[in-house]
């Protein structure tokens, strides 16, 4: 192997190997699986994929100021910039469009207590117009994909065409569902909206793909703006649902660098398991404790593994099989369970735990699960309300069944919620076996971020797939996705092409 490995990002170069017998090879020199999979590369990084972009940043940032000064205003300035984000579609749009999912003025005004109140004064803040505003970013993320997909230029290594082809036979029930309600009272765009952000990780998948060292770049980005919201919560007068997905990268990210034994990177993990930990610790809710800690707990599972072995790497996989069981479980029990029993708790954790769960969030989800079976519909139905059962009596519940996969079904129909789920699903499964061979700390910190929301989070809560919450942890799960497939591939050709040299 020669010295001057090189690699480009996104593909290999040709290069003229000398052969033992004097002759000569014209083929592609690349370094060794374990140097390209980790990272480690000679070759000076292309720019173009610096997920790292100060222009871009410096522009949210303004947009921060104007949406505490001028809120109305700034939710159309918003619409723009992440609509020109989206169709610059490069890694370095993640972070700013993370910060453009701020509203300062809304988010300063509550605490990390009242985070169930903040969408709710988000949306009596609307004059009307302006929901308008927030259908466009979503809608330009499928377009936008459709658009890359045919390039020749993209890399589309790893890209599953069969889901992607299945998504879009869901995307057209659902804009027949959204013209169907158009005109009514729910929010019509909704479910177009919902569905964009499912299928926004195949959009990350077809992102020019950096270097693992890059997508650390990106993460660490990532967590310092999670730092950023979570000492903000500390003086009690900040709140924002970012936070729940903000929640398992920052924890992941810091206790990889605890263990990875580096004075500067042991230091700022310390800072940011501190500072992420206290709120969790004083007034979070059960959905943001319960990914901040399954995230905690997979990512020692997957530092504690030695790299060397190809066995003990698989525990990550019955890790998170065991989990989808257990959430499982969960839910058949909560819905099963008579109503009598859940009005019974003690004022223990565990009774705490087990009161919210089968007192607070089974009802809804009993509700919901009866008005699909009663009630199916094969189009969306955007904000359909049903009928709960709570504590005695029935009341009307508009609010949503508080779970992942319900809301997918209730929001979307019984053609496109059921392919909702299957993206997400191929998605969990994905990160999970990346995370049984990827050696990349970013990489790793995206998979168990993506599974503790989706798998874990998902239980109780349906955030993961709302709008300026976590479609751009979406991207950076594609493209962090996409650039282990490609890595793999690419150590595979390499391995064979220098064994025939």
């Amino acid at each position: 192997m020669p010295d001057n490995d090189t690699l480009h990002a996104g593909g290999l170069l040709p290069h003229a190997v000398s052969r033992a017998d004097g002759g000569s090879l014209m083929g592609y020199v690349a370094p060794s699986p374990r140097r390209l999979a980790a990272g480690s590369l000679t070759l000076k990084e292309s720019a173009a994929n610096d997920p790292i972009n100060w222009w871009l940043i410096g522009c949210a940032l303004v947009y921060l100021f104007l949406s505490y000064v001028a809120l109305g205003p700034s939710i159309w300035v918003r619409s723009l910039f992440a609509s020109l984000l989206i169709l610059r579609m490069r890694a370095d749009i993640i972070i700013p469009l993370c910060l453009s999912c701020l509203q300062l003025r809304l988010n300063v005004q509550e605490s990390f207590t009242d985070l169930g109140e903040v969408g709710g004064g988000f949306v009596e803040g609307l004059t009307g117009f302006e929901s308008y505003a927030f259908a466009l970013p979503p809608l330009l993320i499928s377009l936008r994909a459709a658009v890359a997909l045919p390039s020749a230029r993209v890399d589309k290594r790893g890209f599953p065409y069969w889901l992607y082809f299945l998504w879009l036979f869901g995307a057209a029930f659902v804009v027949v569902g959204a013209f169907v309600n158009l005109g009514s009272v729910r929010g019509w765009t909704g479910g177009m909206r919902m569905y964009s952000i499912v299928g926004s990780m195949f959009y990350g998948l077809l992102m020019p793909r950096p270097s693992p060292r890059q997508i650390d770049r990106l993460v660490n980005g990532l967590a310092i703006v999670g730092l950023i919201l979570f000492g903000a919560a500390l003086t009690g007068r900040f709140g924002s649902k970012m936070m729940f997905a903000l929640a398992p990268i920052c924890v992941s990210w810091g206790i990889s660098g605890l263990l990875s034994m580096s004075g500067i990177s042991s230091l700022s993990a310390i800072i940011v398991l501190v500072v992420t930990s206290l709120p969790i610790a004083i007034s979070s809710t059960f959905t943001v404790f319960g990914a901040w800690s399954w995230a905690a707990i997979a990512t020692l599972c997957e530092f504690t593994t030695s790299p060397r072995a190809r066995r003990p790497p698989r525990r990550m996989l019955w890790m998170v099989a065991a989990s989808a069981v257990f959430v499982g479980i969960v839910f058949l029990v909560g819905i099963n369970r008579p109503v009598s029993e859940k009005l019974h708790h003690d004022g223990s954790f565990l009774g705490r735990i087990e009161w919210k769960l089968y007192a607070d969030r089974a009802p809804l989800w009993w509700g919901c699960f009866q008005s699909l079976c009663e009630e199916p519909s094969l189009l969306p139905t955007p904000e359909r309300p049903f009928l709960i059962e709570w504590f005695g009596s029935q009341r009307l519940w508009p609010a949503g069944p508080h779970n992942l996969c319900l809301e997918l079904l209730n929001q979307l129909g019984m053609v496109a919620g059921p392919i909702a789920v299957l993206v997400l699903t191929y998605l969990v499964c994905r990160c999970a076996v990346v995370l049984t061979r990827e050696p990349s700390r970013g990489i790793q910190a995206l998979a168990i971020t993506t599974i503790a929301g989706v798998l874990v989070g998902g239980l109780t809560l349906p955030y993961m797939v709302q709008d300026r919450i976590a479609e751009y942890l979406f991207f950076a799960t594609g493209l962090a996705l996409g650039t282990s497939a490609s890595n793999q591939q690419l150590s595979q050709v390499v391995s064979t092409s220098w064994n025939r040299a």
